[in-house]
């Protein structure tokens, strides 16, 4: 019997349910009878009547670590040296209840590199996700680096993944992938030469020598003969006294020169008549990102002497995974150039002309780039290779019709300066020339044209 003053007279039901931090539990159902008020009769059920339990279930979360991979910018699924990747994985939650202070947990076993400090290897060995919904994921991205001075070695990075709420964690898994030691780049000077027409920046007579007095453009190649990338490169020019530094900047920022490949410096210099040693000492320095692989050298010009370029060799470099194939960079002085061999040959009483017309007057006429320089040349070789006394060549630049006339003569006259200087049967006669030819439509036979030609009067401006 129960006693309660609030309970009315009559039937009503009575339930019984106990309760903690978890939830409620209904664990009993009873109809009463209050037979008077204050005083309360238990009734067994009916067979209508019923009696009930119900529970209330606790959810848990269920994690798991998916789509575990290693990005890195190289492409080759290996971590190079002074190269950041990054791990990126997924933590599901397939379970009922939500997962909380989640913590991701990296560890590494590296074989092969120094346990100290990590071999060289960089990243942030923990980090905590507040909350995972259920039947919900989380994507997670953790930088990894490499040092420039980490080994070739494999890598074992154990990722766990640990919840703060009920202990829920994940299977933990293996991440395995490489590291490279540096491939180091080689910066080289592998060619240079000159321009000294007076084209562009250059003021000079096109002789492919460094005279005084003279504006010259200077092409310089850089190239990276090593097996690995040359980055962020930079280089500059100094020049000393009594040359001026003529363009606009001395610095060049020649960025990235993959293994193998070259990039090209372009500036120009000018000589006052005061400069007196034989060569002209300009200092290259070419800075990479990492100091020790930069270049500081000296590029001596010889000072009125045609420019020889290097000789480049091309071969193949090695390193302990692939081969980098090194471009032959290319020679900025054409080969008869240079290295004109000399002889002792002596040809006292041997004659020639030696023509270069580059330069026409008309304006529909184009320039031939190379033809005073190749016509220099050819005068070199005479006197050098084939024993030609200098005062018997008659070298002319540009020349006129008046001038050819002076030197072969007319169809009336013939007998001109050239004439003149040869001795019969003594004399060997040579005749160079480089410049527009022009064809006789009639005849087919080959004439030459000098700078004043009128192009609409071919016939009669030309000569054969």
């Amino acid at each position: 019997i129960l006693t309660d003053a609030s309970l009315p007279k009559g039937a009503c039901t009575l339930r019984l349910t106990v309760k903690n931090s978890i939830g409620s539990v209904e664990i009993k159902r009873r109809n009463i009878n209050v037979v008077e008020e204050g005083a309360v009769a238990l009734r067994q059920p009916d067979r209508t009547s019923t009696t009930s339990a119900q529970t209330v279930q606790r959810t848990f979360p269920k994690l798991m670590i998916e789509n575990i991979r290693l990005d890195e910018p190289s492409g080759n699924q290996a971590l190079d040296a002074d190269e950041t990747g990054k791990i990126t994985f997924q933590i599901s939650n397939s379970g009922k209840g939500t997962a909380t202070k989640v913590q991701v947990k990296l560890t590494t076993d590296v074989q092969g590199l120094n346990p100290r400090t990590n071999g060289g290897l960089s990243y942030k060995q923990s980090q905590t996700i507040p909350n995972i919904a259920p039947n919900s994921s989380q994507t997670v991205e953790i930088p990894v680096s490499a040092t420039d001075t980490i080994a070739s070695a494999q890598v074992q990075l154990k990722v766990e993944v640990l919840e703060g709420g009920v202990g829920a964690d994940a299977e933990p898994v293996i991440l395995a992938f490489e590291t490279r030691k540096l491939k180091p780049p080689q910066l080289k000077i592998a060619s240079s030469a000159i321009d000294d027409d007076d084209e562009g920046e250059s003021q000079g007579n096109a002789n492919g020598k460094i005279e005084p007095g003279e504006q010259v453009e200077v092409d310089v190649i850089i190239q990276n003969v090593g097996v690995g990338d040359a980055e962020n490169v930079l280089a500059q020019v100094s020049v000393p006294q009594n040359v001026v530094y003529a363009s606009e900047s001395h610095r060049f920022d020649l960025g990235k020169i993959e293994a193998g490949k070259w990039q090209k410096l372009h500036f120009s210099i000018w000589v006052n008549k005061r400069y007196a040693d034989e060569e002209i000492p300009l200092g290259i320095y070419v800075k990479e990102k990492r100091e020790r692989f930069s270049l500081s050298e000296t590029l001596s010009l010889p000072l009125n002497k045609v420019i020889e370029s290097p000789e480049i060799f091309a071969f193949t470099a090695q390193d302990e995974t692939s081969e980098t194939s090194i471009e032959s960079a290319p020679s900025l002085a054409i080969d008869v150039d240079v290295n004109i061999p000399e002889t002792s040959m002596n040809n006292p009483n041997a004659i020639a002309v030696v023509i270069g017309n580059r330069d026409y007057q008309n304006k529909n006429v184009p320039k031939v780039a190379y033809a005073i320089r190749d016509a220099t040349v050819m005068k070199d070789y005479l006197i050098k290779t084939f024993g030609f006394k200098e005062g018997n060549i008659l070298f002319h630049e540009n020349a006129t019709q008046a001038q050819f006339n002076s030197l072969f003569g007319t169809e009336k006259e013939y007998k001109g300066r050239l004439f003149d200087l040869v001795k019969p049967e003594k004399s060997d006669v040579f005749i160079y020339y480089s410049g527009h030819g022009a064809p006789d439509p009639e005849s087919d036979q080959g004439y030459f044209v000098p700078v004043d030609c009128d192009p609409r009067r071919v016939k009669l401006n030309i000569k054969r």
